[in-house]
């Protein structure tokens, strides 16, 4: 067997020609393996932030973020409100709202445009309501609720802004259907009748009265057994009347419960802001404002077209809202008038 020939040098092996690298070279080699990586480093951070602009500007052009693009909403305003990202208008299209008609007030005649909001403003409020939608399309009618009181009460969307009539609608089925369905705590008691109780000694003991109790339990008369269970309301409700944006307001444990369109002309003017207390009157339908000291009623709130009485200061709404008013709110109910 031929052994390969060492070469040695001083009694040291030298190694085979061409293989031993020059501190130099390993230095070189070194220093452009290390701009690869650079280099690959910087092309990666590059492309992050290549990638986050492309996605910011999107959002500004859209004006809603990516995720809220599939958001289911429903079709119908009264029902299930339509879709509403495609119809979206910038601010300087957002038309000026023009009181409705009526045959008891004339409206002012100087028509004040309505707020507007931010370009920020405007984009999260279409993000609530579209949450608000695809809650309200599945049914789930608390979360719906919760969403359309951030888009009244924190963003202060005003009357005129292209969600607004299809937020109110959405907001009144949700809060009538959690009332009526008797899953909130806050808005119903059960009460079960007991030996010796009439309609007059349970509506004394809840601080309501006999027409309230009848009404909402759907009793054809005043007889009463023993074990029956009755629905009584409870809450705390309030009334804020809104002169300038023309809207009633209706809370109920200090929450926005529902939003009432109104029509104020030279009648509502002469009455002057403050907090008054409410009498329901059947026949016809109305609600009446006393002062605290009063006897006689400052102001009242009748239905749209009924002229009688048409002197006396007040507000007019639709006489199946009117109805529904009456219906929910108990005697002696707070109500304060705004600007």
């Amino acid at each position: 067997m031929i052994r390969p020939i060492t070469y040695t040098y001083k009694g040291r092996p030298l190694a085979p020609f061409g293989s031993q690298k020059s501190p130099r070279t390993l230095r070189r080699r070194k220093a452009i393996r290390s701009a690869i990586r650079t280099g690959l480093c910087v092309l990666a951070v590059l492309a992050v932030f290549a990638a986050l602009g492309w996605w910011l500007s999107s959002c500004f052009r859209s004006g809603e973020a990516p995720a809220e693009e599939n958001a289911a909403v429903p079709a119908d305003a009264a029902v299930l409100p339509e879709e509403t990202q495609s119809e979206v208008r910038p601010e300087a299209e957002v038309p000026k709202k023009t009181p409705p008609a009526t045959a008891v007030a004339t409206p002012r005649s100087v028509e004040e445009p309505p707020a507007r909001l931010s370009e920020s403003a405007d984009r999260q409020a279409l993000r609530i309501y579209s949450s608000a939608a695809s809650a309200f399309q599945k049914k789930d009618y608390e979360n719906a609720r919760k969403a359309l009181r951030l888009f009244f009460e924190k963003l202060q969307v005003p009357p005129g802004h292209p969600l607004y009539d299809r937020a109110c609608a959405m907001l009144s089925d949700s809060s009538l259907a959690i009332y009526r369905s008797g899953s909130d705590p806050s808005a119903w008691k059960i009460h079960k009748v007991e030996r010796g109780e009439n309609l007059s000694r349970i509506a004394r003991k809840y601080g309501i009265d006999v027409p309230t109790i009848t009404e909402v339990n759907q009793l054809t008369g005043t007889s009463l057994r023993i074990g029956q269970t009755l629905r009584i309301p409870q809450g705390s409700w309030r009334i804020r009347i809104e002169r300038k944006n023309r809207r009633l307001l209706l809370d109920n444990s200090g929450r926005l419960f529902k939003i009432y369109p109104i029509v104020t002309g030279p009648e509502g003017d002469g009455t002057g802001t403050g907090v008054y207390r409410i009498r329901r009157q059947q026949t016809p339908e109305r609600i009446l404002l006393y002062g605290t000291s009063s006897s006689a009623p400052a102001a009242v709130i009748r239905a749209q077209g009924d002229d009688s009485g048409s002197g006396r200061a007040g507000f007019s709404m639709k006489a199946e809202d009117l109805a529904e008013l009456v219906l929910l709110i108990p005697e002696k109910t707070p109500a304060e008038i705004l600007k």
